[in-house]
């Protein structure tokens, strides 16, 4: 073998970085048109064995391929059984969890590295007790990433329909992505930051970190292409060796 035959070529690794998020969304599409083909094994909304427009199967099979261990839970006694120390869970449809319910999932979740809930209400943000509150008005435009943060880059946007949240006043070290244009101007008194679709609380109290996610469209096999839908899912909930998804 010839020492230009046997060469292996070194990309820098921002290169690399660039490529794999350029990657990531040509993934999706191939999976997209792998499963719409195939016959549904779901009709429930978000669920990752549908393939479906409102499900999200190309998401969790992109998980899947990139190493990650995608378990669903279908109730909270599963989700309390379940394995969550230094994993990720994700509380994809929360509309059916009582505030009563949100204490059980937070001590189900102790042990996690990562919480993420999608579209929680204002009463469920209270359960949480993460200093968050929602906003009023939801956005349907083009959101830009406007933030600071490992799980967003600079170019990411978002395109789907959201829920918006803003820090609260006093609020320590929490990230709101994402930002709706004009939402500081109707900040509640003592705060002055936007309202936003993606929200990260640091750990506290038994609580992991915490993302609160307004737009679930983006997980959805119907979105996921759109924007910068894919690489924003992917970080959010790629980013242990292991899931727990909890519908």
């Amino acid at each position: 073998m010839s020492a230009a035959a046997g060469r292996r070529t070194v990309l820098p690794p921002a290169l690399r970085r660039a490529l794999f998020w350029i990657v990531v969304p040509l993934a999706v599409a191939a999976l997209l048109a792998l499963v719409t083909r195939g016959s549904g094994r779901s009709e429930r909304p978000d669920d990752p064995a549908n393939p479906e427009h409102d499900g999200t199967m190309a998401l969790a099979r992109v998980l899947d391929d990139r190493g990650v261990d995608v378990q669903v839970v279908g109730s909270l006694a599963d989700l309390e059984r379940a394995d969550t120390a230094g994993v990720t869970v994700l509380v994809g449809d929360p509309s059916d969890l009582a505030p009563g319910n949100v204490g059980r999932v937070l001590a189900a979740s102790r042990g996690a590295d990562h919480l993420v809930v999608v579209g929680p209400s204002s009463r469920q943000i209270e359960a949480l007790g993460v200093p968050v509150s929602t906003r009023t008005t939801s956005s349907v435009g083009r959101l830009e990433a406007g933030c600071e943060s490992p799980l967003v880059r600079p170019g990411d946007a978002l395109t789907a329909s959201t829920a918006l949240y803003r820090a609260r006043p006093g609020a320590e070290g929490v990230r709101v992505c994402f930002p709706q244009p004009g939402s500081a101007a109707d900040a509640p008194a003592g705060s002055t930051g936007p309202a936003g679709a993606f929200v990260t609380v640091p750990a506290a109290d038994g609580r992991p970190e915490t993302t609160i996610l307004g737009a679930r469209e983006i997980l959805r096999n119907g979105q996921i292409r759109e924007s910068a839908h894919a690489g924003v899912a992917v970080r959010a909930l790629g980013r242990d060796d292991r899931l727990v998804w909890y519908l």
